[in-house]
Order: C-alpha cells, then structure tokens, then sequence
C-alpha cells in the first residue's frame, strides 16, 4: 500500500487486521514488542536480534517473530536456514495445527526465530488469522516475543503494530530518518492504535548527528538514543548477535538499557516465565 494512500484506506486495513485478531488476548502471559523501522536501513533487525540476544542471556525466553514477510533478514543474519517458515505455519495453521513450535528456528544463543519464507513470492500465502495465531501462540509460551517490522503499511504490518502491547518506532537521524520518523509518529496518531508503551528509538547517533537525535527524541517521546557501532556490520558476519561478538560496545549497553524498560528487575517478574 503506497505511504501516500488516505488514512481512511489505512484505517480500514487496521479494522480489517483486527477482525482478524482472536479476541482480546487477556490471558497473554508474554510482552509482545514490536519494532517497526521507519526507513530502510535503520538498523531494526540488528536492534531486534540483539534484543533477544541480551534478553535470553537474562534467563528470559524468548522468540522473534520476522515481520518482514517478504524480504525478512533475521534467520540470514544468525547465520541460520530454517527448514520451516512463515509459510509453512500459514499453510498448516488452516488445517487445525497449533504446536507453534515445529515452525520455530532455535539458535546457538537459545532464542527462537520465525522466520521469513524462502521466496519473496510466498508471502502472498499467508493470511492475516495465520499472523494472528501465531503470535497469539507465542506470548503463551515466551517471555517476550520481539516482532521485527519494516518500513510498509500492508494489512499484515498493521496487525502486527496492532497487537504489540509496546510499539518502538525505529529511526535515526538522517534526512529520511527525520522525515519518515515524523510521518509514522503522526500516522500513529491518526489511526489511534492503543499500546501500553509507543515511542522512538533513534538508532545510530554518532557525534555529527548527536544535535539532530536529541530534538527527535523531545518530539517523539524516544526511549533511547542508539549509539552507532562501526564494527556491527562486520560483527554478524560470525552469526551470532552483537551481545556475544560486540559485548563491551556502547550500542550493547544501550541495547541492556532499553531491555530494562520491559523487565526493569532483570527477570520476567509478573510478565512472564522464567525459562526452565
């Protein structure tokens, strides 16, 4: 759907989303974050993954739902080839299956991962309910459940946007980062969702941008200022997350700071389950 479309258009692919939704989810026991990056290039899979990496060090359990159905980076970036997919879910949730966790890849760091299909093309087969029922699932069974979301307002991103309890827009301080920031906030605001949390993340600050981060993050309540890690590209050439390659980098304790907003005692507390 082109980012220039009505924002009634959007409004109803949100009402078509939730229809699709299974009730109000009220005995979820899971934080299910969602991270939806504003250009491309923000760096959202990279903070989603590192995420999961320093929350699964933490003794929580966790998976990472890769919202990007298309074109989805997460299991590639972990170094992993998953033998079942989004694709496959969709396909076998239509038939009554509901063990989520045949579809899940689990990496060498003990977090899991839903990944995006094999080809581009096979997104067009999964259907919202699908999307609904799996994330459904998985805050039944995970701690925290980390929806990595990029730049596109199609009826699957904005369910998943919807049934985040906490909504992270990710940005950062470039020229289109400042522009796209500005525009999903106001979006936010013209479709209404409702979330426990919604905010920025301005992602890779460094010394030239430092000014430009700090107004957006006045403007848009931002829970953090990311700093930029040089070395982070060439860090998951190893396939595994930057909290095991990169342990003593500012970006990783920025990425420690932001994990402690959800679980601030450092546990699941009242949210959720311990991993056995």
């Amino acid at each position: 759907m082109p980012a220039a479309c009505p924002v009634a258009e959007l409004d109803a692919a949100v009402n078509r989303a939730y229809s699709a939704a299974v009730g109000q989810n009220r005995d979820r026991t899971g934080i299910l974050l969602g991270l939806w990056g504003c250009r491309g290039g923000a760096g959202t899979t990279s903070l989603a993954l590192a995420l999961a990496g320093a929350a699964r060090r933490k003794g929580l359990k966790v998976a990472v739902a890769d919202g990007d159905i298309a074109l989805g980076d997460a299991a590639f970036l972990m170094n992993a080839r998953p033998t079942l997919t989004w694709v496959d879910w969709a396909r076998d949730s239509g038939s009554g299956e509901r063990d989520i966790h045949r579809y899940l890849l689990t990496t060498e760091e003990g977090f899991s991962i839903l990944a995006a299909p094999k080809s581009p093309a096979q997104a067009e087969l999964i259907r919202p309910q699908a999307v609904s029922e799996a994330l459904d699932l998985l805050q039944k069974s995970h701690d925290l459940v980390i929806a990595d979301l990029h730049r596109s307002f199609d009826e699957i991103t904005l369910l998943f946007a919807e049934k985040a309890q906490h909504l992270w827009l990710v940005t950062d301080a470039s020229l289109t980062g400042v522009k796209n920031g500005s525009l999903f906030w106001n979006l936010m605001d013209q479709l209404r969702l409702v979330h426990e949390e919604r905010c920025a993340v301005i992602n890779r600050v460094n010394k030239g941008n430092a000014q430009t981060a700090a107004k957006m993050a006045s403007l848009y309540k931002a829970s953090a200022l990311i700093p930029e890690e040089p070395a982070l590209d060439r860090a998951w050439e190893s396939g595994r997350s930057p909290v095991l390659t990169l342990p003593r980098s500012p970006f990783v304790k920025a990425v420690g700071e932001l994990l402690n907003r959800l679980f601030p005692d450092s546990s699941p507390g009242g949210k959720g389950r311990k991993s056995q």
